[in-house]
Formats: structure tokens, sequence, C-alpha cells
């Protein structure tokens, strides 16, 4: 497997790993620990976080993540990328997010920002049944 790592100051750190079969395979390690110890404290660059969420890890911030995670894999931005932090925060929590519908998998992505999904699989079965 290759691996590219992408970070900068703006996005978050992200790891993808290509297999042989090239798929791509998305690893995110915030708050994993080692050897029993503590975890580091993990934060989330905003457009990548649940807002109602703030830095704790949970299956919900996960599943809000993927979403935004496709929306820049589909749109090569991040989600409101052009506008500050604390604008993106707001529209967040008032749930306005970016429109999606001229993109292939916008109704999958919008289920992630809205919580329609409890399980990341759930998510994956729509991806992979062509229903995005």
């Amino acid at each position: 497997m290759e691996r590219e790592h992408k970070g900068s100051a703006r996005r978050r750190f992200c790891i993808i790993l290509v297999a042989e079969s090239q798929r791509i395979i998305l690893c995110d390690f915030a708050g994993s620990s080692l050897n029993g110890r503590r975890p580091p404290r993990a934060g989330c660059e905003v457009r990548y976080g649940h807002p109602e969420l703030g830095s704790r890890a949970t299956v919900l911030g996960d599943i809000f993540s993927l979403g935004s995670v496709l929306y820049e894999l589909c749109t090569r931005t991040s989600p409101y990328e052009d506008l500050p932090d604390e604008e993106v925060t707001d529209l967040f929590r008032t749930r306005t997010f970016p429109h999606v519908a001229g993109l292939q998998i916008g109704d999958v992505i919008t289920n992630c920002w809205t919580g329609r999904y409890k399980t990341v699989q759930q998510a994956l079965i729509e991806l992979g049944s062509g229903r995005g």
C-alpha cells in the first residue's frame, strides 16, 4: 500500500491509503492510544467536526466528518472553504450545509451531515448501491 499524508494549517490531518486494488482507504487515528497510554488531546478542524460535539470523539462525529471528506473529494474544496471558521460553525449549527444537489453522492453527504446514518456501515451501503 502506498501512503499519502495530507495536512495543512487549515485542514485536519488525514491519511489516505491506496490498496493494490486501487481502492481508497481513509484513516483517522485521532484519539488513538498506544500501549494503554492516554491518547493525546485531539481536535478537529471546524469544517470536519460536528458543531455540537466539539472535540469529543464519537461515531456521530466521525460520520459527520465522513460527509465533509466526501464533499472535499467530490468538489476539491472543503465545505465553505472561503468562509471564516466562526461563520462555518454558525452555518453548521443551523444545519445549513453546502449545496450538494449536483453531486453524484450528494444524498450520502447530506445524510452524513444531518445525522441520518447511525453507523458508518449505513453510509457505505448507500455508497456501494450507487443510490448516493
